[in-house]
């Protein structure tokens, strides 16, 4: 396949994520290194599908339109893993919402 993995399952390396209003950002607008680093503590402790939520490291990407924001995953996740991922940062308070961005034409 043409998403590099053999075995035909799609990886998600990357979320889209809005901060809830009131989440302060940074000079150049984007999500602050302890925006962060809460986002990644509410991973590690939380069931994310991923069976070491304590290896699971978000980083930042960049800024998108709209409010948005990259984050990226590694180590990259399966589809319900990523969908279980981004339900619960979905459910903290300081997330308007997250999604998994999933690689062009293969969003069924």
């Amino acid at each position: 396949m043409s998403d590099g993995n053999a075995a035909g399952v799609q990886l998600i390396e990357q979320i889209l994520l809005k901060p809830a209003a009131g989440v302060e950002l940074n000079a150049q607008d984007e999500l602050t290194a302890e925006y962060i680093g809460y986002l990644q503590n509410a991973v590690s402790s939380a069931d994310s599908g991923y069976e070491d939520n304590a290896a699971l490291n978000l980083t930042y990407g960049r800024r998108m339109s709209a409010g948005v924001h990259l984050l990226l995953l590694e180590p990259a996740l399966d589809k319900e893993a990523a969908v279980s991922l981004t339900d619960r940062l979905t459910e903290l308070e300081e997330v308007e919402y997250a999604e998994p961005d999933f690689p062009l034409g293969r969003r069924k």
